[in-house]
């Protein structure tokens, strides 16, 4: 991903040499992570790019960043970002995008399952 759509994680712990040092924390260890559909506005660029991140996962831990909120009046007045957040949570919640987690074998995941399955390798 990373060298697709912004530097990645994996090349920029390669060369701060930080691999080991997170992982010597007992931290899990990132492959990859993206945060670009801020910049996508619309739900169908939003839509486009995420089901080419998703065709393209190498294997590994990829982190999908993504700003999700369910549109209101009330967060209109806090924040200009509504729609393209609006957009984000509508394609997590596409049925296509489902489908292509689910063909291309993808395991959602939470930072705590990552931290409970990186402290069973200690045992």
């Amino acid at each position: 991903l990373g060298n697709k759509y912004e530097k990645g994680v994996n090349e920029m712990l390669t060369e701060l040499n930080l691999h080991e040092d997170v992982w010597d924390a007992g931290l899990p260890v990132l492959d990859d992570a993206t945060g670009q559909s801020y910049a996508w506005k619309t739900f169908k660029d939003k839509k486009e790019n995420f089901v080419k991140i998703l065709k393209e996962l190498q294997p590994g831990v990829t982190e999908i960043i993504v700003h999700c909120t369910v549109r209101d009046e009330n967060f209109d007045k806090i924040s200009t970002s509504s729609e393209t957040r609006q957009a984000d949570l509508d394609v997590l919640l596409d049925e296509d995008v489902k489908r292509i987690v689910e063909e291309e074998g993808i395991i959602l995941t939470t930072w705590r399952e990552l931290m409970e399955r990186r402290q069973a390798l200690e045992k």
